[in-house]
């Protein structure tokens, strides 16, 4: 993000590379999040809070697009970008105090693996 705002104060043009990149950040990040989740809870805590994450997400894309286009008045792309920046390493941070705090009652609890058994990973790409 920090290159493309660069990029832009210099007067380069990316609205297409960075749209194209947004796109495929944005589908890697979803991916990834459901993946972090599926691994933190268990079936019964991931139906009972599904709803609330969707509604969460669909508020936030929601509340954010408006809040950007309120800010683009007022505030050049490059800024904008950088701003977006922040937010991410921002979001950090309720990131690592929510995975501390999910009840026991709620986490996945751990199948123990057998000595010797390998897992559909590690046998189709080895020990890496």
């Amino acid at each position: 993000m920090v290159i493309f705002s660069l990029v832009d104060r210099t007067g380069g043009r990316i609205a297409l590379i960075f749209f194209i990149w947004m796109g495929v950040f944005a589908v890697f990040v979803s991916a990834q999040f459901w993946a972090f989740v599926s691994d933190l809870y268990n079936q019964a805590a991931g139906e009972r809070l599904f709803a609330t994450i969707a509604l969460g997400a669909s508020m936030g894309a929601w509340v954010g697009s408006v809040f950007a286009g309120v800010l683009s008045q007022y505030m050049p792309a490059h800024d904008l970008i950088m701003l977006g920046s922040a937010t991410l390493m921002i979001a950090l941070v309720p990131i690592s105090y929510g995975m501390n705090s999910i009840p026991d009652s709620s986490k996945v609890v751990e199948i123990p693996q057998v000595e010797g058994e390998q897992t559909a990973f590690s046998k189709e790409y080895g020990n890496c």
